[in-house]
Formats: structure tokens, C-alpha cells, sequence
């Protein structure tokens, strides 16, 4: 006679079968998908595994969710969320047990959290999380190691910003308080941007740089899944970019800007001569600020087939060749000339000619300097435009002129053609407006 095997022992059996298979494996995922379970459930089993043994792993309810219950469910809880973002996700869950509406995704961790009212983080700056220099350590959190991979300082800055807002609104102390994060969450924050006058750039921006963290935590099997998938961003505006280019006649006002109040007997001081071949160098070659601030001198003395190139360095730590223009070519040679830096091939190209705190002239100018420069100039022709317009108007003008749009992309500096659509005003020239087409 045959052992009767109960349906609670065949429950127990199936469990304890998945947390043998995953440690033999080594792969949470892989056990997973051939035992047929989520990744969320085993470490409810594991929990309850580790908490109570083999008895505690039947006292998991099998009960299927409601469907129709979720709108309700989602609803209370983005509603939450917004009115107390910094309650944190075991309040949330007390909260919602009041209303009778629990949330699936808050019961399997909640009762190991710290409460937010009582934890020593509370009031912590979320960017003490996020400093690679906190955790060099091999056991520093998902997180911290996402963040520290990030190797361009402007992206560190924005991500910085975008992760540490969303922390200060749901709440988070610790890194590990990221898994209880639901979609919910992500969608409430959304909103709350939008209500803080955020343009859906920033929005799109900031979820984007929500969702590479939790891909990065998925591979890490830190988290379970990516509650941003799922989560509407706002559309973009339209085609066109939001940056303004100059006309021709403006691009050639600002290219004389510099020195056009000097007496035609008297000397032109360095700082034109400068400035002129920086305005030149923004307009005829459509570099970032930060692409001309890293220029060498050596990067100016690049010959190609005869033709001088600008060795640029770009983004990501790309590298471009952009053909230099007669014209910059001849200013920058004046402007070596007369500050006397041109046999310092490795030192910076355009640098400051005075330093009021440490008196040395060997740094390159910032970034700043460049956009306070291009600002200055504008502003006294009538036309306040920061240096980025620079880049829009050599791009559009490129275009205008039937430069090739895949040459420009990559003139540019761009991965993706669809980004240098933005400045291809062709369709949108006003001397072809109907507009001007009626007559009567």
C-alpha cells in the first residue's frame, strides 16, 4: 500500500526543491525558470525557510489576486504616496491595512524593514548613498557600485540628481529599501514632477535614469524586477529641438564682437584675439563647451591628408576628427602668437589670461567661462543666447547649405541620426512659411 502523500507536503516538497535547485545552480533566475516560480516567491520561501523551517513554507497563501481589485489596489496607493512621500514602505503598508487594501508587493519584506519614523537615516542626504568613496568595500551595495560605474562626471551629476529626488520623495534610507519599490511609486513620482512644473524632458530624463538603475539591480539579482517598465513617460514636444540658432547675419555680428571698440592705431589685447578665434572655433566646427574647453594644442596640429584637423574629444570618451576651417585656422595661429602658449603641446588651448586666486594660467577655461564668454558677447548685440546656441546654428546652417545629414551626425558627435533631425530647420525656414504666400 501506497504512501498518501498530502497536498501541504506536496507544497513543502516543490519549495524546498526550488531552494535546493537555486543553491546548487548558483542562479536564483535559472532555479526559478525550470521549477516554474518567480524570483519574488523564492525569497519568500527562503525567508519563511530560514524564519521557521520546512513547516513554515505551507503557511504561504495560494490564493490568486482579484484582478479586478488592482485599479483600486494602484490607485490607493499612488494616492499615498503623493500625500505622505516620506512616510517609507512600512507606514505605507499600516496605512493601507487600515483601508482593508493591501498591496502584494509590500507583505513579503515589510515586517524586517525599519520604520521611517524611527530609522537613524531619516533626514540623511541621499547622495552619502550614492558616493562611490563611501563603499570601497567588495560587499558595497548594488547601488553604490551602479553609481560608481558611471564615469562621466555630467552624467554622475544628473543621475545624482534624478535618484537622490526620487529617494527624498518615497522616502529611502538604505540602499536596500530599493526592492520594495513598486510601480506604484514610480508612477506617483512622475506625477509629482509633472506638479512641480517639470518639462517632460526632465521627466523622460529622470525615469530614465530610475529605470538603468534597476536594470542594473535585476542583474544583480538585488531586485526582482524593473518597476519603471511599464510606466508612461511624457511625449516629446515635437522634432525640433529647443535651442534657438542665430541667422547669418547674428552669427557674423558676434564673430567681429570682440575688439570692434578697439582704435584702429591701438594694439588688440590677447582676451579679443582670444575670443574671437573661440567664437569662430563654436560656429564653424559645432563643439560643446566642454569639447573646447578639453582642446590641447596638440589637438589643434592635426594634420589628415594634407587638410588640418580639431582632434575632439566627445562624450563617452569618443573620439572625433573635424576638419578645421581657414579662417578658425588663421585665428587660433594669431591667437598662439600673441599669448605665447604654442609650444606647450600638451597644455590646454584656450586658457585664462588672469587667475585672481592661484596667479597660474596653465588650466584650460570652464565650461562656465565659455558660457559666460558667448553670453557677453550676445547679450551687448542685442541677442542674450548661451554657447550650446552656437552648436544648434553651425548645425542648422551646415544643413541649410545641403550638408549631408549623416556627415553632420557625425560632425556632431552624435550615436543616432534622429538626434541631429533636431536641428534641421529646412521645413520650417520662414521665408517659406504660406504665410507669406497670400496675397490679395
Amino acid at each position: 500500500m501506497g504512501i498518501t502523500v498530502t497536498q501541504e507536503q506536496k507544497i513543502i516538497r516543490a519549495r524546498l526543491g526550488l531552494l535546493e535547485l537555486a543553491k546548487q545552480l548558483g542562479n536564483v533566475s535559472q532555479a526559478c525558470k525550470i521549477m516554474g516560480y518567480s524570483r519574488d516567491s523564492f525569497y519568500r520561501f527562503k525567508e519563511l525557510y530560514d524564519k521557521g523551517g520546512e513547516l513554515a513554507l505551507q503557511e504561504i497563501s495560494r490564493r490568486k489576486p482579484v484582478l479586478k481589485n488592482r485599479t483600486e489596489i494602484d490607485r490607493a496607493v499612488v494616492e499615498l504616496a503623493i500625500k505622505q512621500p516620506a512616510w517609507g514602505r512600512l507606514r505605507d503598508h499600516e496605512a493601507l491595512s487600515e483601508c482593508r487594501i493591501r498591496h502584494r508587493e509590500y507583505r513579503p519584506r515589510v515586517e524586517t524593514m525599519p520604520s521611517a519614523a524611527h530609522s537613524d537615516d531619516v533626514g540623511r542626504d541621499p547622495r552619502a548613498l550614492l558616493c562611490q568613496d563611501a563603499f570601497l568595500t567588495p560587499s558595497r551595495p548594488p547601488v553604490v557600485e551602479w553609481f560608481a560605474n558611471l564615469t562621466n562626471p555630467s552624467t554622475r551629476r544628473a543621475y545624482e540628481r534624478a535618484i537622490g529626488d526620487f529617494m527624498r520623495f518615497t522616502g529611502i534610507a538604505r540602499p536596500e529599501e530599493f526592492r520594495t519599490v513598486t510601480r506604484a511609486h514610480v508612477i506617483a513620482w512622475r506625477d509629482d514632477l509633472a506638479r512641480r512644473a517639470r518639462d517632460g524632458s526632465t521627466i523622460r530624463h529622470r525615469l530614465a535614469a530610475l529605470s538603468s538603475l534597476f536594470e542594473y539591480l535585476c542583474d544583480k539579482n538585488a531586485v526582482t524586477h524593473n518597476p519603471v517598465k511599464g510606466v508612461k513617460r511624457p511625449r516629446a514636444q515635437s522634432g525640433q529641438g529647443k535651442t534657438l540658432a542665430l541667422g547669418d547675419h547674428q552669427a557674423r555680428q558676434l564673430l567681429v564682437a570682440p575688439g570692434k571698440h578697439t582704435d584702429p592705431g591701438e594694439e588688440e589685447a590677447v582676451k579679443d584675439i582670444r575670443d574671437r578665434a573661440i567664437l569662430s572655433t563654436l560656429l564653424f566646427h559645432a563643439l560643446r563647451r566642454d569639447e573646447l574647453c578639453k582642446l590641447k594644442v596638440k589637438d589643434f596640429n592635426q594634420v589628415r591628408r594634407g587638410v588640418p584637423y580639431f582632434k575632439v574629444s566627445g562624450k563617452g570618451d569618443k573620439t572625433r576628427y573635424v576638419e578645421l576651417h581657414p579662417g578658425t585656422n588663421a585665428l587660433i595661429h594669431d591667437y598662439l602668437e600673441a599669448a605665447a602658449h604654442g609650444g606647450a603641446e600638451n597644455g590646454a588651448l584656450f586658457r585664462p589670461l588672469k587667475n585672481n586666486r592661484t596667479g597660474h594660467l596653465d588650466k584650460a577655461l570652464t565650461p562656465d567661462a565659455v558660457y559666460r564668454l558667448v553670453r557677453g558677447y550676445s547679450a551687448a548685440l542685442g541677442f542674450e543666447i548661451g554657447a550650446h546656441a552656437l552648436r544648434a546654428t553651425a548645425a542648422t546652417n551646415a544643413l541649410d547649405n545641403d550638408a549631408d545629414i549623416a556627415k553632420v551626425k557625425d560632425w556632431l558627435g552624435y550615436a543616432n541620426i534622429a538626434t541631429t533631425q533636431l536641428y534641421d530647420h529646412r521645413k520650417t525656414r520662414p521665408e517659406d512659411s504660406p504665410t507669406f504666400k497670400v496675397a490679395y
